[in-house]
């Protein structure tokens, strides 16, 4: 099991191990290595219904945050290369710009670069395998599931006797199973559902006689669930550890008003959707090639039925020179 500090990648700088700060070795120089290939960018999320400004500003604090955390990444997996034999103690790595700035000694520059070639030649990707059900929530007790925001881990011949008890009942329905594949610190999403359409405006246009034609502006949301997934393979490529983001989206009825200052005699409404959103925050160490199962927040208690994520990770590594 991996520890919490590998666990999730949440500082952007860290010494390679604890030393006085500002301490000094004779022999030390900085050299900046170009990284940029290697903090893989990752997957943007889907386009809001309405490219207002503040869900601009969403979108854009959203990829900093992404590409920090793949920087974050980066910086322990060659934490972790660097660890046998021991890193010099007085050796310090952080990421400026897309640069990797180390101060060592020669030595520990050829280390360094050695590792980075390394990193280039042997690229790390995960496949997610991500099975999404639905089942009335009576059935859940039966199925000796976890409660919400709890994980199971399970193995090969677990997740298969799982996956047919869930299939075989006649109030059970699988949803999707969809498949993608990440490198190692990079963050993904699935996104299970459909996009709802809704007059969110009127544009005016003048027509020959300059006489004002309303013309209804139309703007969409998705229901359903987005899962985005954060996978980081270890040092060891023995666990992959998964940061799951479960996000379920349900419309609940649209609003109707009238358009203010609408011509008599003309009906033109404003719809508003009213949405009920239910996200939760998971993660998990999962050996490789094994799986989770989780019930996604919101489920138990509620009309609506259960829906189950099993989520099945695996490292594709290349072959061995």
């Amino acid at each position: 099991m991996l520890s919490a500090r590998r666990a999730l990648p949440c500082a952007l700088f860290f010494l390679i191990a604890a030393t006085l700060a500002g301490a000094q070795t004779p022999g030390r120089v900085e050299r900046r290595y170009e990284v940029q290939d290697l903090i893989r960018p990752c997957f943007p999320p889907p386009p809001e219904a309405a490219a207002s400004a503040a869900s601009k500003e969403l979108a854009q604090a959203q990829e900093a945050e992404a590409r920090s955390k793949a920087a974050a990444a980066l910086l322990l997996q060659i934490q972790d290369g660097l660890s046998t034999p021991p890193w010099d103690l007085q050796n310090l790595l952080q990421i400026q710009d897309h640069q990797l700035v180390a101060l060592a000694d020669e030595a520990g520059q050829r280390r360094l670069g050695d590792l980075l070639a390394t990193l280039r030649k042997n690229t790390m990707q995960i496949q997610i395998e991500a099975r999404f059900f639905t089942v009335d929530n009576q059935a859940l007790a039966a199925l000796a599931l976890p409660a919400p925001q709890q994980v199971q881990l399970l193995d090969a011949r677990q997740a298969r006797e799982l996956g047919a008890a869930v299939s075989g009942r006649k109030d059970a329905t699988l949803l999707s199973a969809p498949r993608i594949i990440l490198w190692t610190g990079q963050t993904g999403y699935i996104q299970i559902g459909q996009e709802q359409a809704y007059v969110a405006d009127y544009k005016i246009q003048m027509d020959r006689e300059s006489k004002p034609l309303f013309k209804p502006e139309m703007a969409s949301f998705p229901t359903g669930i987005r899962l985005d997934v954060l996978a980081l393979l270890s040092a060891d490529r023995q666990h992959i550890v998964l940061t799951l983001h479960p996000l379920l989206t349900e419309l609940k009825g649209l609003t109707r008003e009238r358009l203010a200052g609408a011509p008599a005699g003309q009906d033109l409404l404003l719809e508003k959707p009213l949405l009920e959103r239910t996200e939760g925050r998971l993660v998990a160490a999962v050996p490789v090639d094994q799986s989770l199962v989780t019930v996604l927040p919101g489920a138990v208690g509620s009309k609506a039925p259960a829906v189950i994520l099993m989520v099945k990770a695996s490292a594709l590594l290349p072959a061995a020179p």
